[in-house]
């Protein structure tokens, strides 16, 4: 289902530039594999929440993408809206929330665990990532040397979040991405709570802060 809708205030997301502003446009895209695309304007909005969804938004800065979350009564439970792809033209001003449907659910104990794709994110300096609906723990840590020797992203996933030993944002490079996990939990491997952004093609990302749960990208 995709409606849309007039512009509404979100609940306040501590430190977000976002939370006070209204959005220009709001579409909302509750099917599975559904796609949405916006043009150019400043402060649009998409909220993907169904499985493999694509939202590709323009050139217009302040835009806001939701995954995992609902306005209009779909359940967004736990793994419910996973493998999203979310491409920002303007991604340093943007903004990606990441809501209970893109956590890992089931993927958890799997051997590939469910996530989220940020594509064209190669000039993501000041974008913000939101995971304030995963935790409010302002814990953030690089894991990449905690990861080097994994064999494979799972490995390395459970790796990351095991050597943070914390609940916060544990965040690393591994093979030409960088991959951002979000936990409430003091871990020893993904749980089905926890949830995961990998940024394709981004390995440049190695000051990023959190502030109670909103993650701001900084090379």
């Amino acid at each position: 289902m995709t409606t849309a809708s007039t512009p509404t205030l979100r609940s306040p997301i501590p430190g977000s530039r976002f939370w006070a502003v209204p959005a220009a446009i709001s579409i909302e895209n509750d099917a599975n594999a559904g796609v949405v695309r916006v043009g150019n304007g400043n402060g649009d909005e998409v909220e993907l929440g169904g499985a493999g969804a694509k939202a590709q938004l323009g050139t217009g800065t302040g835009d806001r993408v939701l995954v995992g979350f609902s306005d209009i009564g779909t359940s967004e439970a736990a793994g419910s809206a996973l493998g999203d792809k979310v491409t920002f033209n303007a991604a340093a001003t943007a903004e990606l929330f990441v809501g209970p449907g893109a956590e890992a659910g089931s993927t958890a104990g799997a051997a590939s665990i469910g996530l989220t794709k940020l594509l064209n994110a190669v000039f993501s300096d000041g974008m913000n990532i939101a995971f304030n609906n995963i935790t409010q723990n302002s814990t953030i840590a690089d894991e990449t040397t905690a990861v080097a020797s994994s064999a494979s992203l799972t490995a390395a996933e459970n790796a990351a979040v095991k050597a943070m030993g914390s609940a916060g944002v544990a965040y690393f490079s591994f093979h030409g991405n960088e991959y951002f996990i979000a936990t409430n939990n003091n871990e020893a491997a993904v749980s089905p709570n926890d949830a995961i952004v990998e940024l394709v093609g981004v390995t440049n990302i190695h000051h990023a802060t959190n502030l109670f749960g909103l993650v701001t990208l900084h090379v």
